[in-house]
């Protein structure tokens, strides 16, 4: 736990870097977060980001770890439908489309 908090502590602590090697000007950065200035550069100062705001600028500065990610977190939720029980045959939903949209 107390890693996972300093590598928290890291991040925020970077967030200025992170932005400004990105490809985006801060203005934008400041409208995608939907903070005014002052309130931008008060979250830096003072390292007060919420983990919503931080998830955002992730998702802005890293796209296609963003994509990978999510890619992850669903091929898993499969994996634990699969594993719970929490699927159908083929043929069964099939069948029940040919049900639906047959004449």
């Amino acid at each position: 736990m107390l890693e996972l908090l300093d590598k928290y502590d890291e991040l925020l602590g970077n967030v200025l870097v992170l932005i400004d090697k990105s490809k985006f000007k801060k203005e934008y950065i400041i409208s995608e977060l939907n903070l005014t200035r002052a309130a931008f550069y008060t979250k830096l100062k003072n390292r007060s980001f919420t983990s919503a705001e931080l998830h955002k600028l992730a998702l802005l500065l890293f796209p296609k770890e963003a994509e990978l990610y999510n890619l992850r977190k669903s091929i898993e939720k499969g994996l634990d439908a699969i594993d719970t029980g929490k699927v159908r045959l083929h043929k069964d939903v099939m069948s029940d489309f040919r049900k639906q949209y047959s004449a």
